[in-house]
């Protein structure tokens, strides 16, 4: 199932003094031209209009200040298939805590980390993540 979302957008205009910059630090990921306006969502426009010098209020229409996104909703496999990927990279204190908080299992922290690392994900493949 799915659901729609509204996303408030805000025009912001890019003053910057590169002739082209692309947004990697309020997650746009949006690419301006020199004076381009372009259409944010509200939240990063709040946050990239604090740099008076790089970005200012720009003008757009009024009919494309609000975007409808549909959400798919992440089936369970997904989600296990999500921790599973996170499991791979923790380290001892983290599956150990993980093992304890989710499963109220505690694991021996001095065996191996590829141990403790496969016995975590049992406890997930068995028990699921919720």
């Amino acid at each position: 199932m799915s659901d729609v979302i509204h996303i408030a957008l805000t025009p912001i205009k890019y003053i910057g003094k590169r002739a082209k910059n692309t947004d990697a630090t309020y997650g746009t990921n949006l690419t301006w031209q020199a004076g381009e306006t372009l259409l944010v969502p509200a939240e990063s426009a709040n946050r990239m209009l604090a740099h008076k010098d790089v970005y200012e209020h720009g003008e757009a229409s009024a009919d494309h200040q609000v975007m409808a996104v549909t959400v798919k909703a992440e089936s369970e496999d997904e989600k296990t298939q999500e921790v599973r990927d996170s499991i791979a990279s923790w380290e001892k204190p983290a599956l150990a805590s993980y093992a304890l908080n989710n499963f109220n299992v505690k694991v021996d922290k001095r065996q191996p980390i590829d141990a403790l690392r496969a016995q975590v994900t049992q406890l997930v493949d068995q028990f699921g993540t919720e």
